[in-house]
C-alpha cells in the first residue's frame, strides 16, 4: 500500500516548476479574471501574473467568483461561465470579494518591489511562498498524476527562512 505523503513529497522532488491559477471572475464584459503563478525551483523565483487588473473586477456588472476553482500549471479550463462563477451555491468560505482582491494585490506589489521582510538575499521565503500559493493555487493531493501540494514543493525545495510578517503588513 502506498503512503500518499511520501509520493507526494517524491513527486515536489522531481519537479523543476510548480504553480498553478485562480479564477477570480468575470469583467463586466464578461472575460474571465485569472490569476496564477509560478515558481521556479533552481532560483525560488516566483512570478504572479493576471489576466486583467484586478480593480476590474469592481466595476459595476462585473461578476466575482463564488467558490474557489484553481487549475494546475498546464492545465485549461473547459467549464462554461456560470459554472466558474458559482452562481448557485452557498459561500464555501473561499467566495471572491474586495478583501481577496486587496489580498492579492499585495502580493503582487511585493513580489514588484522584490525587498523586505518576503525575502532573503532576493528569493521568496518560505512563509511568502505559503502566502501566494494558499492564495492561488495550493496544489493537489492525487500523487498517481504526478501532483503534489505547496507543503511538499516547501519541504523538498528549501525556501530561506526569514523574519515573520502578515500580508496586511505588506504596503
Amino acid at each position: 500500500m502506498k503512503n500518499t505523503r511520501i509520493e507526494l513529497l517524491k513527486n515536489a522532488e522531481k519537479l523543476n516548476i510548480f504553480g498553478g491559477k485562480r479564477f477570480l471572475g468575470l469583467t463586466p464584459n464578461g472575460k474571465e479574471v485569472w490569476i496564477s503563478f509560478t515558481v521556479a525551483r533552481k532560483t525560488g523565483q516566483i512570478k504572479i501574473n493576471t489576466t486583467h487588473q484586478l480593480d476590474v473586477l469592481l466595476l459595476n456588472n462585473a461578476k466575482l467568483a463564488r467558490r474557489r476553482i484553481t487549475i494546475k500549471r498546464g492545465n485549461h479550463s473547459n467549464r462554461p461561465a456560470n459554472e466558474l462563477l458559482g452562481l448557485n451555491i452557498k459561500n464555501e468560505g473561499s467566495e471572491v470579494n474586495a478583501t481577496t482582491l486587496e489580498y492579492l494585490q499585495k502580493l503582487i506589489t511585493a513580489f514588484e518591489r522584490g525587498y523586505g521582510k518576503p525575502f532573503v538575499a532576493g528569493k521568496p521565503t518560505s512563509l511568502m511562498f505559503g502566502y501566494v500559493s494558499q492564495a492561488i493555487y495550493e496544489g493537489s493531493c492525487n500523487p498517481d498524476n504526478g501532483d503534489t501540494s505547496w507543503s511538499y514543493i516547501k519541504k523538498a525545495w528549501g525556501f530561506p527562512i526569514g523574519e515573520y510578517f502578515t500580508v496586511d503588513q505588506l504596503l
